[in-house]
């Protein structure tokens, strides 16, 4: 009877040890399997915020031309202006210089 409890030890022993092992390796595939799907995020998350500053720097690029753009538009549409204002003046003299000659 005592050899039937020795050898139930045993068999016990043996089975506990192999769950040991098993749940070592288990354990042990788990942390490999979350530290690759950690590196993964964390370089998609490097590229997504690569994205957003290149799409900032676009931006950012963008109000520049636009406001570069606008600046010179204002500028030429001033000028344009000006040039009119001259141009009506001088015609408006002419038309009095030649209604003062007519009078004449």
């Amino acid at each position: 009877d005592n050899k039937n409890k020795i050898k139930h030890l045993k068999d016990n022993k043996n089975k506990l040890k192999q769950h040991l092992k098993d749940n070592k390796n288990k354990l042990k595939q788990h942390l490999k399997d979350n530290k690759n799907k950690l590196k993964q995020h964390l370089k998609d998350n490097k590229n997504k915020i690569k994205h957003l500053k290149d799409n900032k720097n676009k931006i950012k690029q963008h109000f520049k031309d636009n406001k570069n753009k606008l600046k010179q538009h204002l500028k030429d549409n001033k000028n344009k202006l000006k040039q009119h204002l001259k141009d009506n003046k001088n015609k408006i003299k002419q038309h009095f210089k030649d209604n003062k000659n007519e009078l004449k």
